[in-house]
């Protein structure tokens, strides 16, 4: 019964990568310099939540928001539905003539 084989590495690659002699640096292609976005923090005034934003440097853009601007409006209607029906219960409408 022959031994168990040895098998060979499964991957090999170089990581030693030369540009060609006929491409100098100067007129290779150079992918574009992203620019990493602007970190914001802030608290909404609504729902006094703390909300984290990424605004792109070049527009003004906001990219990234945490909580989503939905969540947030969300979160607004339903404080103001609990305080209107909290102040009703406080202030209870007679109806008898």
């Amino acid at each position: 019964m022959p031994g168990p084989t040895r098998l060979g590495p499964a991957v090999t690659f170089d990581i030693h990568t030369t540009a060609p002699e006929d491409e100098s640096p100067e007129t290779r292609d150079v992918p574009p310099v992203e620019v990493a976005p602007d970190a914001r923090i802030r608290i909404d005034q609504d729902t006094r939540t703390v909300v984290y934003q990424e605004v792109d440097p070049s527009s003004g853009d906001v990219v990234i928001q945490l909580p989503d601007p939905v969540v947030l409006k969300a979160r607004a209607y339903a404080d103001r539905a609990a305080a209107a029906e909290a102040s009703t219960e406080a202030h209870p409408v007679d109806r008898t003539a």
